[in-house]
């Protein structure tokens, strides 16, 4: 959960500096379909990550322990 946490603010950090970059004048006319593709699928990890920590944050760390001990039993 902690490396999930510190790559959500890296990620945050990392939209705030690039996007402004890539949407600049200067970038505008340089492969505008792919930055755009980035920054959009940049912008839906960043949502999936905030979804996994808060349903992480509101579960009972007995309810994961025991969920983990079943899915390493059907192994």
């Amino acid at each position: 959960m902690l490396l999930l946490a510190i790559t959500f603010i890296g990620d945050l950090l990392w939209l705030f500096y690039r996007v402004p970059h890539w949407w600049s004048s200067e970038m505008g006319k340089v492969q505008a379909g792919l930055h755009n593709f980035v920054i959009l699928c940049s912008f839906a990890n960043f949502i999936l990550k905030l979804i996994v920590l808060g349903t992480l944050a509101t579960v009972k760390q007995e309810d994961l322990k025991n969920a983990a001990g079943a899915l390493q039993n059907q192994v």
